[in-house]
């Protein structure tokens, strides 16, 4: 046993009926410590563990319930000091703090060192402009610390250090019985108001519980002084009386800072050392560890550095296996299905509503979405499919029309199909219409929880919480306690939140809150259970009695600790405002000297260990101070370096352990199993039997790496007379699948010939509002429109008689186009919709510059398309290429000038880069053959309509009417046709 648990067996025996309040940092560890007494067989009747919270809250409640005072959380006054410092900021009364924005980084930082003047007693009246490095600085913070305390009293609100002065102040009148101990942690870290409030509720009755001694190490100033309490005669402590025998190199660690003093190492492997390749790895080595050497799980403690980091890994190591692990402050709220709901639904508003985050979030399987009676809810997938099917793109706006566009597409197919008599067709039609129309319903209650911004683009921030509170508890799937825990902690900090009363915040800060919220949140602790192992932190590892321990994370960069000052109380100002307030050597000292305590607390057998790359950073990282002197402990040699410590250590543990008796998961069971010793077997013939799709792969990359041509590089058996569009006229071509083709052979062969299309999808970009093809199609749409009014009024184009009509044109098309595609900001809309605007301007003045006078007589042509709307002939035209035949071609042609006579122009407007049409004359290479084939299209469609016997297109070619192109034609007269 360890001297606490001595001390505290003995001092139970020996005041047996005595009432014993034995004070401790939380419950769970004081439960632990009363499972290791009744382990050892040690009764402790009387003995009650309380936390000095809990203690203040016992002494003031009465108070505070008739001063209807009530106490708020961390959180709540993180809100209330946001306000104070907006307040402070919009009335221009800061100077010192005036650039620094309302961020909920700033303002934890400030409220830190308030809290920190708060625990060491001080209030605003209390301080002095002198202790700062700026006057000024030195007003901002008073002013912080004084507006606080005027808030908290405005409100009838007390925070901790308010109840523990409340507390000191009702307990004057309290009667000391002297039949009652208070037991307090020898090696405990108190404030000043925590301090002044244990003495002032135990008096005389104060007990030290001893703790194992260390040597070498000054305790730090903030530790609790013997000289406040009684200590019980022959108490083992590191300032004298009996030092303790070891009987193993663990019972030695109280010298691991005086080595030079230690007795000789016993080399019994009671501490050993390992180092890991990343942290994953060196949690897979401590499991390893525990199946080779075959130990109880209920044996076994992991201590680990404050973080998600550990607790996280293990959790996913054990979601994955039957490995049963306790958690001492739990795991993220993010593992819980009502955390993963907050993080997606935050994502999902923060990011415009942008759909792919909705999908994702459906896809999770963490929403709870039912239907009426009868009617099974789709699956996560085919809902996800129908929201990127409806092009939403992002913008709450959109959802509900661009789904009723959906439902409205799908009417018109099964109607379709009804009409050709594809019954199942039309069932499937009907079936995924119904889904629809429910999901419209969904979205709706979505959105109706969801406040907007208001016009200045400022949000409601408790609306906001609330909403999100609600969506949470309405459409969380709970599945375990786990999930039920989350939900009930998530939604309570929420409501909390939104019960403050708060500034309106715009999009970027009302997310930064939101997401603080959720930051620190941990569901599922407990303490040791029989059959798990138990993960703790480092502030609370150590209590539990196990004979083994396994303490990670021991590297430079998280041991002792980083050493950043406060950035709002300077070291240098905490000395003199106050000897109570800790100075960051404080704090580094009480992390070594508390980690070396919990190292000499330690009993049986215990591993340290640290990982020595970070695989994400590619960097290198070294082992702590604390891995050097166990290193010169165990070899006895206090004058030992770090270069030997470093070839002392074993191989780093990696992917693959040591052998197979140390196989925690199926993952490294495989990999010892395809190579042991490092060295890869060849499973191939394995895999292909097993898992046919993987052989599929194997196989085509077997046959790419050969010598023979074969179907992965492109050789599929198609019949030529299927696909040759010279030999099957059921194969249209068009003038960008004939110049794709010639640029791509490849992408030809995938698209055209394998069928293979990327899926289309809205996708957001910050930085501009319509992609190339999509503004070039608003161009040709307005282009088409204008030009049409133009023709059939019988007039010629006038700059100033007809920009007001084109505008007006272009503005009803690009409203549409916004209804279809959501603009990311107004402001890049705005800018945009200008840019079109000026090249409308560009377009008017070129068609009045042009040298040749001509009258445009058709526009959007189409041949061999379904019309719709557009001019042309609904049949494909026939191009003939001499002897080896002809070939069906179908397209659109934007533009048809007449010349003269029966002379024709065909042109085609581009909306790009003109650069490389220079050389089109010569079809470039191959890849510019439209102006060519929609020549000869053009002359067989005005046949064809009649309104010319024998029409000839002499001038075919590209029109650039924009603000780069400058209006300017690259235009081919009589181009050689036999070519």
């Amino acid at each position: 046993m360890n001297t606490l648990i001595s001390f505290l067996a003995e001092y139970c025996k020996a005041h047996l009926l005595q009432e014993k309040i034995f004070i401790v940092p939380s419950y769970q560890l004081g439960h632990q410590i009363g499972e290791v007494l009744t382990s050892k067989g040690h009764s402790w009747v009387n003995l009650h563990f309380v936390t000095l919270p809990s203690l203040a809250q016992e002494i003031a409640g009465v108070e505070l319930s008739t001063r209807g005072v009530r106490q708020i959380s961390k959180a709540a006054s993180l809100f209330m000091l946001d306000k104070i410092f907006r307040n402070l900021k919009e009335k221009e009364k800061l100077d010192y703090f005036r650039e620094l924005e309302a961020s909920s980084g700033v303002v934890k930082a400030i409220h830190r060192s308030l809290f920190s003047l708060r625990m060491a007693g001080l209030g605003s009246k209390d301080l002095s402009t002198d202790s700062f490095i700026k006057k000024n600085k030195g007003e901002e913070v008073i002013l912080f610390l004084k507006k606080y305390e005027e808030e908290l009293e405005k409100k009838k609100h007390i925070d901790l250090p308010g109840l523990y002065s409340l507390a000191i102040e009702k307990a004057k009148n309290i009667h000391h019985d002297e039949k009652k101990t208070y037991l307090c942690l020898q090696d405990l870290t108190l404030s000043r108001i925590e301090l002044e409030f244990l003495k002032k509720i135990a008096g005389k009755n104060l007990v030290l519980v001893p703790q194992d001694p260390v040597y070498g190490l000054k305790k730090p100033r903030r530790f609790l002084k013997e000289e406040i309490a009684v200590l019980s005669s022959g108490v083992r402590n590191d300032k004298g009386g009996t030092k303790p025998e070891p009987s193993s190199d663990l019972e030695r660690a109280p010298w691991f800072f005086s080595p030079k003093d230690a007795p000789p190492p016993f080399k019994d492997e009671t501490l050993e050392l390992f180092s890991a390749i990343g942290p994953t790895n060196e949690c897979r080595e401590i499991l390893r560890r525990i199946i080779s050497e075959n130990l109880p799980l209920d044996n076994v403690e992991i201590i680990h550095p404050a973080g998600d980091t550990y607790s996280s890994l293990f959790y996913v190591l054990s979601s994955k296996t039957d490995l049963k692990v306790t958690y001492a402050e739990g795991i993220a709220l993010g593992f819980a299905s009502a955390g993963k709901v907050f993080n997606g639904l935050t994502d999902w508003m923060e990011d415009n509503f942008l759909v792919s985050h909705l999908c994702r979030l459906i896809e999770g399987g963490n929403l709870k979405l039912s239907r009426e009676k009868g009617h099974d809810v789709p699956s996560p997938l085919k809902i996800s499919r129908y929201l990127k099917n409806a092009m939403i793109g992002w913008d709450r706006n959109r959802y509900i029309p661009r789904l009723k566009t959906l439902v409205k597409s799908m009417e018109d197919n099964a109607k379709l199909a009804q009409e050709e008599g594809e019954e199942k067709r039309y069932e499937n039609y009907k079936a995924n219409i119904s889904q629809v129309k429910w999901l419209i319903k969904v979205i709706n209650q979505f959105l109706e929880l969801i406040p907007s911004w208001d016009e200045e683009g400022l949000l409601d921030f408790a609306a906001l919480c609330q909403g999100v509170s609600s969506f949470i508890k309405k459409f969380s799937r709970i599945q375990n306690e786990l999930d039920r825990e989350a939900l009930s902690l998530i939604s309570g900090r929420l409501e909390e939140a939104a019960s403050i009363e708060a500034s309106p915040l715009d999009k970027e800060e009302a997310f930064e809150w939101m997401r603080s919220l959720g930051d620190g949140l941990h569901v599922g602790a407990s303490g040791p259970m029989p059959g798990h192992l138990h993960l703790s932190s480092r502030h609370y590892g150590g209590y539990s009695g196990r004979s083994v321990t396994f303490i990670v994370a021991l590297d430079q960069g998280a041991f002792p600790g980083a050493g950043l000052q406060d950035p709002i109380l300077l070291d240098e100002e905490r000395e003199k405002i106050s000897e109570d307030l800790p100075t960051t050597s404080d704090l580094l000292r009480e992390n070594l000297y508390a980690a070396a305590g919990l190292l000499s607390s330690l009993r049986g057998k215990a591993t340290l260990s640290y990982s020595s790359l970070d695989l994400i950073e590619s960097r290198q990282s070294f082992p702590s101070s604390l891995l050097l002197q166990a290193h010169r402990l165990l070899k006895g040699d206090p004058g030992l370096d770090y270069t030997n410590l470093l070839s002392s250590l074993p191989e780093d543990s990696g992917f693959l352990p040591e052998a197979l008796d140390k196989v925690f998961d199926e993952i490294e069971w495989w990999l010892m199993r395809l190579a042991p010793g490092g060295n890869f077997f060849d499973g191939l013939e394995a895999v292909k039997k097993n898992f046919p799709e993987l052989g599929q792969g194997i196989y085509a990359l077997k046959m790419r790496a050969g010598t023979s041509l074969s179907a992965f590089e492109g050789q599929v058996d198609i019949k030529p007379e299927e696909v040759h569009p010279l030999m099957n006229r059921k194969v249209v071509m068009s003038s960008s699948r004939i110049e794709l083709l010639a640029r791509c052979p490849f992408g030809y062969f995938l698209h055209y010939i394998l069928g293979l299309w990327k899926p289309e999808e809205l996708e957001l970009d910050q930085s501009q509002w319509l992609n190339p093809m999509q503004r070039g199609s608003l161009l040709h749409e307005i282009f088409y429109k204008f030009m049409s009014e133009i023709r059939d009024r019988g007039e010629e184009i006038d700059p100033k008689k007809h920009k007001p009509l084109i505008r007006k044109t272009a503005e009803k098309i690009i409203k549409k186009y916004k209804e279809e595609i959501p603009p990311p900001y107004e402001g890049i809309y705005e800018r945009e919709r200008e840019e079109v605007m000026e090249t409308l301007g560009v377009f008017l003045k070129a068609e009045i510059k042009r040298e040749t006078k001509v009258e445009p007589v058709m526009f959007e042509v189409s041949f061999g398309l379904e019309r719709g709307a557009s001019e042309g002939i609904e049949e494909a035209v026939n191009i003939e290429i001499g002897l080896r035949g002809s070939f069906s071609l179908r397209g659109k042609i934007d533009r048809i000038d007449r010349l003269e006579n029966n002379q024709y122009r065909v042109i085609d407007y581009k909306t790009g880069s003109s650069s490389s049409y220079e050389d089109f004359e010569c079809f470039g290479r191959g890849r510019i053959l439209q102006h060519a084939l929609y020549a000869v299209a053009a002359e067989q469609i005005i046949k064809k309509l009649g309104m010319d016997s024998s029409p000839q297109v002499v001038q075919s070619g590209y029109y650039f009417p924009t603000m780069k192109g400058g209006g300017q034609e690259f235009l081919a007269d009589r181009f050689d046709r036999g070519r």
